[in-house]
């Protein structure tokens, strides 16, 4: 059965958001989380590729308008919300793959729902990409 994540480890995936949000260098810990990437699972990798997309369109969104802001902050707390989700569970470090291995039904619905969301993010990227090339 799952746990959930204990209250400390809360605070720390809390601490690491916002220094992601701040632009701050990742830390030690989070350099190892990438660099195991090519070792984990199809989930673990499209987990991982989830939140750097979010990371990506979030820190290359314009900052001209309100209209901006309020998307800029539901992408940061999509975002947020995923990381803790990810963080908490191990999901983008591979610690769920082997219970991937054994549940199918598990795997469809976590790959179902990643890849809807990949999906989304990749047309916002690509809206966002041809809007730029063509205004700017």
């Amino acid at each position: 059965m799952m746990k959930p994540p204990n209250s400390a480890d809360a605070r720390a995936n809390e601490s690491k958001i916002q220094r992601w949000r701040l632009g701050q260098v990742a830390t030690d810990e989070d350099a190892d989380v990438t660099s195991k990437i090519g070792e984990n699972g199809e989930i673990a990798r499209l987990c991982q590729a989830i939140i750097e997309t979010f990371q990506d369109i979030i820190h290359n969104l314009p900052k001209h308008n309100a209209v901006d802001e309020e998307i800029r902050i539901s992408l940061e707390r999509s975002c947020c919300a995923l990381v803790l989700w990810s963080d908490g569970y191990g999901i983008a470090k591979g610690d769920f793959d082997d219970i991937f291995g054994r549940s199918s039904k598990l795997r469809q619905l976590t790959t179902k729902a990643l890849s809807h969301i990949g999906e989304a993010l990749t047309e916002r990227k690509l809206n966002t990409t041809i809007y730029e090339a063509y205004y700017n």
